[in-house]
């Protein structure tokens, strides 16, 4: 009586299994828009092994089946059997993401773009571990002509903060002298610096 009993439940769970995998194997022939109009249900609540099995079959899962058949014509049956299984199991097509959380998502993407971000520091020969606050060393020194133009603009820089602190005196030694003329201090300044760029 055991046996019987143990035996039914089997069957009757590998039958489920059956349905489960042939309603999965209709669903990926299906487009998505026929999907979203198909009413057909997956029956993973008709037996324990569908329900404990759900994620493996049809959820976010690569799941791989074997099915042991036999050469010996005493068991053709249960070989056409269980190849008629595996061709509807091997028709569900499953899409596996990486479950992953927004916080781990943005810390993997960090982590990727400070190694990609060191490795084109070292590409152009800057060390990458450097103590914080370190002075680094120029990348590529400049070209005669960038050396040339870096001298005429501190000399420019020098001459504007020379004039601006002239105007500064004479601002403060006669203030009424920018009232006479019409113009602020601010005005010049900013007519100074439009002039030496």
């Amino acid at each position: 009586g055991t046996r019987l009993k143990e035996g039914s439940a089997i069957n009757q769970s590998l039958t489920a299994l059956g349905n489960v995998i042939e309603t999965l194997a209709d669903q990926s022939a299906l487009t998505p828009a026929q999907l979203k109009s198909s009413s057909r249900v997956v029956p993973y609540r008709d037996s324990k092994l569908t329900r404990i099995l759900q994620e493996s079959l049809g959820g976010n899962a690569k799941t791989i089946m074997v099915a042991a058949i036999s050469p010996a014509a005493d068991n053709f049956k249960e070989t056409l059997s269980t190849l008629r299984y595996a061709s509807r199991a091997s028709k569900i097509q499953n899409v596996a993401v990486v479950n992953e959380s927004p916080n781990e998502k943005a810390i993997r993407e960090l982590k990727d773009e400070v190694t990609r971000l060191r490795e084109m520091l070292t590409s152009v020969g800057v060390p990458v571990d450097a103590a914080p606050g370190a002075v680094l060393p120029r990348i590529a020194p400049p070209t005669p002509q960038q050396e040339e133009m870096l001298a005429e603009l501190a000399a420019l820089k020098a001459q504007l903060g020379a004039k601006d602190q002239v105007l500064r005196a004479i601002a403060a030694s006669e203030p009424d002298i920018a009232s006479r003329v019409g113009l602020s201090l601010s005005d010049m300044e900013s007519g100074l610096r439009e002039l030496h760029g």
